[in-house]
């Protein structure tokens, strides 16, 4: 057992301090080629969305040449609810991927989008920035984060907690995946 918990909390370690370490300097300014909004598993009432919305439509008027892909899981609807807020401000023009279910598949699938000079701005919400970027440099992207969550969220410490597992989750995939850029 106490081997167990030993290993645990060493993987627990290792996978936050990698996940730091690819998501140094999460906000560098620059100049994006794309602002990718992942997915909130919501729909057009969920503040979520609705926020993820805004920021990117924020980052849009900073940026408006850059071209916004959404990115999530239609069979929920979230592209559907993106597409119509979206409108409601007067954004149309949207690439789509509309598959993913995860953020790491958020991020493999949009790469298909991508082309190889792209400069990424991910917007999603503060407490997911930096696995988010994280995952996105790992694939050899150039990607900051974007946007400040302008409301407290209820169930912070189960976002807290997630992100936790999640980044320990995939900090195999996200170890791989950064050393295969590197080659």
């Amino acid at each position: 057992m106490i081997g167990f918990v030993l290993f645990f909390a060493v993987y627990l370690v290792a996978s936050e301090i990698f996940v730091k370490s690819l998501s140094r300097d999460l906000k560098k300014p620059f100049e994006p080629s794309v602002i990718l909004v992942l997915g909130a598993n919501g729909n057009v009432n969920s503040p979520v969305t609705q926020d993820r919305v805004a920021q990117a439509f924020t980052a849009h008027q900073k940026f408006p040449s850059a071209r916004v892909l959404i990115t999530g899981n239609e069979a929920k609807g979230e592209i559907t609810a993106y597409r119509t807020l979206f409108a409601d401000l007067g954004l149309q023009t949207l690439e789509e991927e509309p598959l993913a279910t995860s953020t790491w598949e958020n991020i493999r699938f949009s790469e298909k989008l991508l082309k190889p000079d792209d400069q990424v701005m991910v917007v999603t919400s503060q407490y997911h920035q930096p696995r988010a970027v994280a995952m996105a440099r790992s694939r050899g992207w150039t990607a900051v984060a974007f946007g400040e969550d302008p409301r407290e969220y209820d169930g912070r410490i189960y976002f807290f907690l997630k992100e936790r597992l999640s980044n320990m989750r995939y900090f195999p995939s996200l170890f791989f995946s950064w050393i295969g850029s590197k080659t």
